[in-house]
C-alpha cells in the first residue's frame, strides 16, 4: 500500500485503522508499571530548605554534610587512582619474582655454598666498585 497523496482531497475516501500488532504492543506497554520515586535523604533536606522552615543551624549541618561527601569522593579517587594500582603492582611483582624463583629452582636445581664469607663480601665489593656507571 504505497500510494502517494498530493493533497487533502485525495485522502477523503480513506480511513485509518490500526493494525492488530500495534494494538497488541499498546496492551503490553500498559501492563508495565513504573513505581513512584521514593524520597531520599537529600530530597527531604532540600524540601525543608525550600519551605524556609529550617533554622540557621541546619545550614551548618548541610555544609558539614556536603564537606563530608566531598571528602568521601576525594578518598574514593585516591583509593582508585593511587593506592589500589600501587598495591596491585607491588603484589604482582612480588608474586612474579617468587614464581620465577620457584620455577628456576625446579628447572635448574643448584646449591650455592659459601665457604669463606669474607672472601665472598670482598669479591662483591670489588665487583661493585669496578663496574662501569
Amino acid at each position: 500500500m504505497s500510494e502517494s497523496f498530493t493533497s487533502d482531497s485525495d485522502l477523503e475516501g480513506y480511513a485509518y485503522t490500526p493494525d492488530a500488532s500495534v494494538s497488541s504492543l499498546e496492551g503490553s506497554a500498559s501492563m508495565i508499571e513504573i513505581p513512584p520515586p521514593t524520597p531520599s535523604h537529600d530530597s527531604a533536606l532540600s524540601s525543608v530548605s525550600e519551605n524556609g522552615s529550617d533554622s540557621d543551624s541546619d545550614g551548618g549541618y548541610n555544609d558539614a554534610e556536603e564537606e563530608w561527601q566531598e571528602s568521601l569522593r576525594q578518598l574514593e579517587l585516591l583509593m582508585g587512582m593511587v593506592i589500589v594500582p600501587f598495591f596491585g603492582k607491588w603484589v604482582g611483582r612480588r608474586t612474579a619474582y617468587w614464581t620465577w624463583a620457584k620455577f628456576m629452582t625446579w628447572k635448574y636445581p643448584v646449591d650455592v655454598v659459601i665457604t669463606n664469607r669474607a672472601a665472598f663480601n670482598l669479591a662483591g665489593a670489588v665487583s661493585a666498585v669496578s663496574a662501569p656507571l
